[in-house]
C-alpha cells in the first residue's frame, strides 16, 4: 500500500507540475497579450492626448477667427454708417447746387431783361439825340431870324426900334436855348456812354453767369455719378457686413463643434489613461500569477 501511495503521490505531483507548466505558459501568453494591449492603449492615449492638444489649438484659432469676423462686421457697420452719412451729405450738396443753378438761371433772366431795357433806353436816348439835333437847327434858324430882325430894324431907323427890341429878346432866348441844348446834348452823350458801360458790364456778367452755370451743371453731373458710386459702395459694404455676420455665425458653430471634439478627446484621453492603468495592474497580476505558477511547478518537481 505504501508503494501504491507513493506512485499515486508521484502521479499527482507530475500532473500538478504539468498543470503548473501549462498555467505558466498561459500566463506568459496572457502577459504578452497584456503587454500588447498596454502598448496599444498607450498609443491610443498618446493619440488622444495629441488630438486633445490639437483640438485646443484649433479652438484657439476658432476663437481668433470668431473675433476677427466680429471685428470685420463691426468695421463694416462703421463704414456703412460713414458711407450713408457721406451719401446724405452728397445729396445735400446736390440739392444746394440745384438751388444755386436755379438762382443763376433766374439771375440770367434778370440780366437778359436788363439788357433788353438798356437796349431800349439806348434807342430812346438816340432818338432824344436826334431831337436835340433838330432843336439845334431850330435854334440856329431862330438866331438867323434874330439877326435878320436886327438888320431890318437898323434899316428902319426910329421906326424899327420896337422890332429891334423884339429881335434882342429873341437873341437872348436863342442864346439861352443854345446853352440848354448844349447841356442836354452833353447829358445825352453822358447817358449814352453810361449805357454803353452798363451794356458791356451786363454782357460780361452774363458771360460769367453762363460759365458758372455750365460749371455748376458739370458739378451736378459729377455729384450724380458720385452718388451712384456711393450707392454701389453702400451695397458692397452691406454685402460684406452680411457675409461677416454669416461667417461669424458659422465660425461660432465650428468653434462649438471643435470644443465638443476637444472635450471628447479629453474624455477619451482620460479613459485611455484609466484603461492603461487597469492594463498595467492586469499585467502586474499576470506577472505575479506567472511567478506563482513557476513556484508551484518547482515544488511539483521537488515532489
Amino acid at each position: 500500500n505504501r508503494m501504491s501511495d507513493e506512485k499515486y503521490a508521484q502521479s499527482a505531483a507530475e500532473d500538478l507540475a504539468t498543470s503548473a507548466e501549462e498555467m505558466s505558459a498561459i500566463v506568459e501568453e496572457s502577459s504578452a497579450s497584456v503587454q500588447q494591449i498596454s502598448s496599444a492603449v498607450n498609443e491610443i492615449a498618446q493619440t488622444a492626448a495629441e488630438q486633445s492638444e490639437l483640438s485646443a489649438e484649433n479652438s484657439s484659432l476658432a476663437d481668433q477667427s470668431v473675433e476677427t469676423a466680429s471685428k470685420i462686421a463691426a468695421n463694416a457697420e462703421s463704414n456703412l454708417e460713414s458711407t450713408k452719412a457721406m451719401q446724405a451729405q452728397l445729396k445735400k450738396v446736390e440739392n444746394d447746387t440745384a438751388e444755386m443753378i436755379n438762382g443763376i438761371d433766374q439771375m440770367g433772366s434778370v440780366l437778359v431783361e436788363s439788357a433788353t431795357k438798356v437796349s431800349t433806353l439806348f434807342a430812346d436816348i438816340s432818338q432824344l439825340d436826334r431831337v436835340v439835333g433838330k432843336l439845334t437847327n431850330v435854334n440856329l434858324l431862330t438866331h438867323l431870324l434874330s439877326v435878320s430882325g436886327r438888320i431890318e430894324s437898323a434899316k428902319a431907323g426910329e421906326h424899327g426900334a420896337g422890332f429891334a427890341t423884339v429881335s434882342e429878346d429873341i437873341r437872348q432866348l436863342v442864346e439861352q436855348s443854345g446853352e440848354n441844348i448844349t447841356d442836354i446834348s452833353e447829358s445825352v452823350r453822358t447817358i449814352q456812354e453810361t449805357l454803353k458801360t452798363i451794356s458791356g458790364e451786363v454782357d460780361q456778367t452774363g458771360t460769367g453767369i453762363r460759365r458758372e452755370a455750365e460749371s455748376a451743371k458739370k458739378t451736378t453731373s459729377r455729384l450724380v455719378q458720385m452718388e451712384a458710386d456711393i450707392v454701389d459702395v453702400v451695397q458692397g459694404v452691406t454685402g460684406i457686413k452680411k457675409m461677416a455676420e454669416e461667417s461669424h455665425k458659422a465660425l461660432e458653430t465650428v468653434k462649438e463643434a471643435i470644443d465638443n471634439i476637444s472635450q471628447a478627446a479629453e474624455q477619451a484621453a482620460t479613459a485611455c489613461e484609466e484603461a492603461a492603468s487597469a492594463v498595467a495592474q492586469q499585467g502586474q497580476a499576470m506577472t505575479e500569477l506567472a511567478s506563482t505558477s513557476e513556484e508551484i511547478a518547482a515544488q511539483a518537481d521537488e515532489l
